[in-house]
């Protein structure tokens, strides 16, 4: 927790606000929403879905991993009716919780108590808000990987020990963070990253920075093998979750609907499927599942095969379209949008109606439809809105670019006239860092904003030490020039 009691009070605010809108605007349903409850129901009908296998197991029980189900289920059994509001007050308490820590890193390394109030309130003004709402994964997931990777970060900083029954601690609460989105597995690798670098900079030796990794990574590959046996055992195959022939036909299918490629030219299966299928728009989820649903009715495949061919697509287009591959990459990420997603409120308040309240329909206009109508019919109120709208996007792209390149750059300035990063840039590059290779595994794959929500307060921190020090530069600056006037 931070040390400041209005800091403290602040994250109090937050929690409260949170639970307020889940209050009133809750519980938002998505189309993924109902494959969860359904796990759910099933686990609270009986045992029996423990121990299907073959053709009695339910496919929607292999689809959605079992992690968020099995909270589901214990909510619906304390709370019946009423669950969907307290699994809400979860999430919600959670994300609060999880960005504790993160305050107590601002208050050490931060020097303007300012910047880490904004930083909360970009927080609270995030798509967090907004999942914490929904009955999904987001919330709890992103709740997971912010707890542990700033727990890492804090122990780096020597804010606090990383024992070895804390780094067990943390190890099963990542572990059940894969049970619940199983690219996490994927994602092991940052806070496994963070932890050997933490360690080398408090100058351990090799043997305690293999045993602390060891610590950690145990919990989560038992976890993690556990899952695939009982897949294994109710399918055949190795596995924890089953979104995998999906994923993988994303990035040739989205490439070849944006013009970046023509990966289905050839002869195999796949390019067949796909000209049998003959999808009207190739980047939807509708035409990936009608490409697969084509495979399997040519070739009789099951899922775990289906995933096997869309594999093989998949490293085949990124090796012979190298560059539409980097373009759709670029094009998942999503950059201006990213940008907002972090510190434009108008522009998450948008999202949050829109997918929440809204149904749809969006609460602001874009500028450019705003400049549009203000040609047609001016409106004071319009205009004011138009000039606010863009300030806050500009001020959220000038922001995005200091952590893109003012962060880097400044690290490399440091270690070249320090030799070695001092807490504050360490903090600010592995922040940088962490960000670029979580968002960057899964652009290379196929991106939803929902899924960087994880990584807003890492850019979060990034772009607060940025600021901080780019004020410090600027004062400094004024201060030289001064007595000239």
């Amino acid at each position: 927790m931070p040390r400041s009691s209005n800091l403290k009070l602040g994250l109090l605010a937050l929690f409260l606000i949170k639970i307020t809108i889940a209050c009133i605007f809750g519980p938002i349903y998505y189309p993924d929403s109902s494959g969860y409850t359904l796990f759910a129901d099933k686990i609270l009908q009986s045992a029996a879905w423990l121990t299907q296998h073959g053709d009695a197991v339910d496919f929607n029980l292999v689809f959605r991993t079992a992690g968020y189900p099995l909270i589901i289920a214990g909510f619906k059994s304390l709370f019946t009716t009423h669950w969907t509001y307290a699994i809400l007050v979860f999430q919600a308490f959670c994300s609060c919780l999880a960005f504790a820590p993160l305050l107590r890193i601002l208050e050490t390394t931060v020097a303007r108590r300012w910047i880490i109030w904004v930083a909360l309130l970009c927080y609270g003004f995030s798509g967090s808000t907004l999942f914490d709402t929904a009955i999904l994964t987001d919330s709890l997931n992103a709740s997971i990987f912010i707890a542990v990777v700033s727990i890492i970060l804090g122990g780096s900083l020597g804010l606090w020990r990383l024992s070895l029954l804390r780094l067990t601690g943390l190890g099963l609460l990542w572990g059940y963070g894969v049970w619940m989105r199983d690219a996490g597995l994927y994602l092991t690798i940052i806070p496994i990253a963070l932890l050997c670098t933490g360690l080398h900079r408090q100058r351990l030796s090799l043997a305690p920075l293999i045993r602390h990794s060891l610590i950690f990574l145990l919990p989560i590959t038992l976890m993690a093998g556990a899952y695939m046996e009982w897949n294994y055992y109710r399918t055949g195959y190795r596995a924890i979750g089953g979104t995998s022939h999906m994923n993988w036909l994303q990035m040739p299918m989205y490439m070849e609907g944006r013009g970046y490629g023509h990966p289905f030219l050839g002869d195999d299966e796949v390019d067949t499927a796909v000209r049998r299928a003959a999808p009207t728009d190739f980047d939807t989820l509708d035409a990936v599942a009608k490409v697969l649903a084509e495979l399997h009715k040519a070739q009789g495949y099951n899922e775990r095969q289906l995933a096997e061919v869309a594999f093989k697509k998949y490293i085949t287009t990124m090796l012979h379209h190298p560059l539409g591959f980097l373009r759709n990459t670029a094009h998942n990420f999503q950059p201006h949008a990213t940008a907002f997603l972090l510190t434009d409120p108008l522009w998450n308040l948008n999202e949050f109606y829109q997918f929440g309240p809204g149904r749809g329909v969006r609460l602001i206009e874009d500028p450019g439809k705003i400049l549009r109508q203000l040609r047609v019919d001016f409106s004071l109120g319009r205009t004011v809105l138009l000039i606010t709208s863009t300030l806050t996007r500009g001020l959220s792209i000038a922001l995005f670019v200091l952590f893109l390149i003012g962060v880097p750059l400044a690290a490399l300035l440091h270690f070249h006239r320090l030799g070695r990063l001092r807490d504050p840039a360490y903090l600010a590059f592995s922040a940088w860092a962490s960000f670029f290779v979580f968002a960057g595994l899964y652009a290379t794959v196929y991106v939803e904003m929902r899924y960087f929500t994880p990584i807003i307060p890492l850019a979060l921190i990034g772009m607060a030490l940025a600021v901080d020090r780019t004020a410090d530069f600027l004062v400094g600056w004024w201060m030289r020039r001064s007595p000239a006037h």
